[in-house]
């Protein structure tokens, strides 16, 4: 399922404030930039549209990071080919090829300013976020994690949550 969600949008984004951060009224922090909705799930947060075309996700990323400031994590929304949508939740899953073992796990994870948040549906797999997740490009991380040679990993992908649409 996550290898179907390899691009990510330019124009949406998620915004999900940080636990003790600052309150930050988003929709007028990015009112001149982009429309907001918020996202109805168990984590909230918001749906951001940016208002203009940019140059690359990243760059969408840096607009709205500038706005919000370091209170929220901020991540541009997957699109599968068929253009459906997921919700990245600001986590990171890693499968590894062997399973993992938690003093190499913290080690690699401290390495990369990772902190280790839970295991898997398996003892290949923890699921990972960054110590200071309103700075980091969250896609950036995954693809730092999926090359560091001590993760072993089979796939490394950013947790996320499906838009369902009624029929």
């Amino acid at each position: 399922m996550e290898e179907q969600y390899k691009q990510y949008s330019e124009s949406q984004y998620v915004a999900r404030p940080l636990e003790g951060a600052l309150e930050v009224d988003v929709a007028v922090a990015v009112a001149d930039i982009a429309r907001v909705e918020p996202l109805h799930s168990a984590r909230g947060g918001y749906l951001l549209t940016l208002r203009e075309a940019v140059e690359s996700p990243q760059a969408g990323w840096e607009l709205l990071r500038g706005r919000l400031g370091e209170s929220f994590v901020v991540v541009p929304v997957m699109v599968s080919p068929e253009g459906d949508v997921r919700y990245p939740t600001g986590l990171i899953t890693l499968r590894s090829r062997s399973p993992l073992v938690r003093e190499a796990l913290d080690d690699l994870a401290a390495r990369l300013a990772l902190e280790v948040v839970g295991g898997g549906s398996s003892p290949k797999q923890a699921r990972l976020r960054p110590r200071d997740p309103g700075r980091e490009f969250l896609p950036d991380v995954a693809r730092q994690l999926a090359a560091a040679d001590e993760a072993h990993a089979e796939a490394v992908w950013l947790d996320a949550e499906s838009r369902y649409l009624r029929a």
